[in-house]
């Protein structure tokens, strides 16, 4: 079940991106957070009081909060308007990479020589699907738009490692309480930057 699971998350991911990247047609990246922060304020508000959690967390997490906003919200929205979504989201979705080697200093998790193993396929596989056909000049540089994926994911995979941290120390619903709110600011200020207001 879980690999099926892990099929659909794909599946829906990639649709989302597409259609994510669709819509920088007609809206900038800005007004796309924009929503985002508006249905986080709509779904993870509601589901954090359903769920229940300490208020006395808030403070805590407010500060991760914001950092998730701007390095796994924001910037993610950002990033993929960059350059042809094939290759931007292809490597973007290598950020549980960057998760898992951020976590081994953030949390002091460990690696079994398996997983080091995986890791490092992953990577090679990143470098085989960025790789350009001819190494000429031109090339290089259409395919610097690569480094836009990979700043994205090793934005997520920070504060994926930060946020995993506070929320073993107080609750998933108090950090997304914190969250939705945080995104708010977040999406202002990046519409102001934008000029989108």
């Amino acid at each position: 079940m879980g690999i099926i699971f892990g099929l659909l998350a794909a599946l829906a991911q990639a649709i989302g991106f597409t259609l994510l990247k669709k819509s920088y047609e007609e809206l900038p990246p800005s007004v796309a957070f924009l929503f985002d922060a508006c249905f986080g304020l709509l779904i993870w508000i509601p589901f954090a009081l359903v769920m229940g959690f300490n208020f006395s967390h808030i403070p805590l997490v407010l500060l991760f909060a914001l950092i998730s906003a701007l390095l796994s919200e924001a910037f993610v929205f950002y990033v993929l308007s960059k350059g042809e979504i094939s290759i931007t989201g292809t490597i973007f979705s290598s950020y549980p990479i960057y998760t898992i080697l951020f976590s081994l200093f953030i949390n002091h998790e460990k690696l079994l020589p398996w997983h080091w193993f995986f890791v490092g396929l992953t990577i090679l596989g990143t470098i085989v699907v960025s790789w350009p056909e001819k190494i000429t000049k031109q090339e290089l540089k259409k395919k610097m738009i690569i480094l836009w994926g990979v700043a994205g994911a090793m934005a997520v995979g920070l504060s994926d490692s930060l946020s995993k941290n506070v929320i073993d120390k107080t609750s998933a619903e108090a950090f997304l309480f914190a969250l939705a709110f945080a995104q708010v600011p977040v999406a202002l200020v990046y519409l102001k930057l934008e000029k989108y207001n």
